[in-house]
């Protein structure tokens, strides 16, 4: 779960890094943005970077939990291939990413 406004990272940094890491859980697991943005074009925006949900500022503490949930029991999407043999890349392959990486 993240927001948007966030100091030095904001949430399209974050999803940017989550949706090209060369860890697969972390490349797919789902990504809930909470966001006031009430426009359409903001919306369409969140999700094309990778957002799996979005939920309005102002959520409930019970839709929250809710969705929470549902994205708990989503099944991930498929594995991305690796970019040099096409292939999904399995455990073996994946490398650790470290904030000296960046």
């Amino acid at each position: 779960m993240t927001d948007l406004t966030m100091p030095r990272l904001d949430g399209y940094g974050l999803m940017e890094r989550i949706r090209t890491s060369g860890i697969e859980r972390i490349r797919t697991m789902p990504v809930l943005v909470v966001s006031g943005a009430q426009e359409q074009t903001e919306h369409d925006r969140v999700r094309a970077a990778g957002a799996t949900d979005l939920i309005g500022k102002g959520v409930t503490s019970a839709e929250l939990l809710a969705r929470l949930a549902l994205l708990a029991v989503t099944p991930p999407p498929p594995a991305a291939p690796d970019v040099q043999s096409g292939f999904p890349r399995t455990g073996a392959d994946l490398e650790i990413e470290t904030d000296a990486d960046t």
